[in-house]
């Protein structure tokens, strides 16, 4: 969903409405983060980064993911 979009959406609801929704999106977003840092370190163990031909996982994480260096460095 586009900024413009989600901006018109949230526009339209109620306080309550933004509340729940933040509760359900923080807890999907805790859930999904626990996800992808589990991957990410069963992917350092293997060194799969290498077998994808980066130097590093930073790198890895960077350039075939599309993190900042400063998320990918955490």
């Amino acid at each position: 969903m586009t900024s413009g979009k989600l901006y018109a959406l949230a526009a339209g609801m109620t306080n309550q409405e933004i509340i729940g929704k933040l509760k359900v999106l923080a807890a999907q977003e805790r859930r999904i983060t626990g996800e992808i840092l589990e991957l990410i370190r069963e992917a350092e163990k293997r060194q799969i980064y290498l077998n994808c031909g980066y130097g590093s996982m930073l790198d890895w994480l960077v350039h075939a993911f599309g993190y900042s260096q400063a998320a990918a460095y955490r």
